[in-house]
């Protein structure tokens, strides 16, 4: 069956040991979870995944593993680089060992320049077999895909989406409208699932919905079933759930809350890491007094 780029997409963490060494029966507990949750895909080595800190050759451990553990649930691997070559390894990788397809976060370190940019995506993207998924996160790469750009790029036949994690509607909105006709556009950003379902999205690719997929299964089903007031409610629990994990240094909230909830997720790596115990308590306090557990 042709992979489409729709519905609950868990971008979740990888575990380390406090050696900082990968955490391999964690991860295959923490995908089995998943997959018995129901999402409807598996995303290896995404930024919650902490892929900049990870060697490629770890990278491709995880992929492998994620598609040992997935049981028929579509794997959408990783595969962004700086370099071009080095990406079309990855994903050449992912598609030999089964990934359903790959995503690639835009170049990083230097200036991009559109006509790089489309020539980066239609290399990788005819390299493979498997769709590719533009990946847009601006804020940390200091890349903004052009609309202009992503017009061109839904053309090619096998590039079939676009997760963007802006986080800006109105982009994300003008992105659909220039090209939702050839590709299938997904939210990276927690806090706009639903106003992004809303605007046309066809689901989300997110860290929360590997920390509490259910919730973000519960506002898509939702969301389908054209409940808004379920999905509002849903929604705002999802804010309240990040507000918590602002308080705290990036992925150090996600990790310690799946670990109170049950699913121990490990370090972080440096430079994030390490977790205290202190924050540990304190996490637990806010989830509590949010309702959230």
């Amino acid at each position: 069956m042709a992979f489409e780029l729709k519905g609950v997409n868990a971008a979740f963490t990888t575990p380390f040991k406090e050696d900082e060494s990968l955490d391999e029966e964690a991860l295959r507990k923490d995908i089995q979870y998943l997959v018995e949750a129901g999402v409807h895909g598996l995303v290896s080595c995404s930024t919650p995944g902490e892929m900049v800190l990870m060697t490629d050759e770890e990278r491709k451990k995880v992929i492998q593993i994620t598609i040992e553990e997935s049981k028929g649930v579509p794997v959408i691997a990783e595969c962004g680089s700086a370099r071009t070559r080095d990406a079309i390894a990855l994903a050449k990788f992912a598609e030999d060992v089964g990934a359903s397809a790959a995503m690639v976060l835009t170049p990083w370190f230097f200036p991009q320049h559109p006509r790089g940019l489309r020539m980066h995506y239609e290399t990788i993207a005819d390299s493979i077999g498997i769709p590719v998924i533009i990946y847009n996160l601006p804020k940390y790469t200091g890349v903004k895909m052009d609309p202009n750009l992503v017009d061109v790029l839904a053309f090619h036949p096998n590039i079939c989406g676009l997760k963007d994690t802006s986080g800006d509607l109105t982009y994300f909105q003008n992105l659909i409208e220039k090209a939702g006709d050839r590709m299938n556009f997904v939210t990276g950003a927690d806090e706009l699932i639903l106003p992004s379902l809303a605007v046309g999205a066809t689901g989300c690719i997110t860290a929360i919905a590997a920390c509490v997929p259910q919730m973000v299964l519960e506002l898509y089903n939702s969301f389908l079933k054209k409940d808004l007031e379920n999905c509002r409610k849903v929604q705002l629990n999802i804010i309240k759930l990040k507000n918590e994990f602002r308080k705290m240094p990036y992925l150090y909230g996600q990790k310690l809350a799946q670990e109170v909830m049950g699913r121990p997720s490990g370090q972080t790596r440096m430079p994030l890491g390490p977790i205290t115990g202190v924050e540990r308590i304190l996490l637990r306090k806010g989830m509590k007094k949010s309702g959230l557990i």
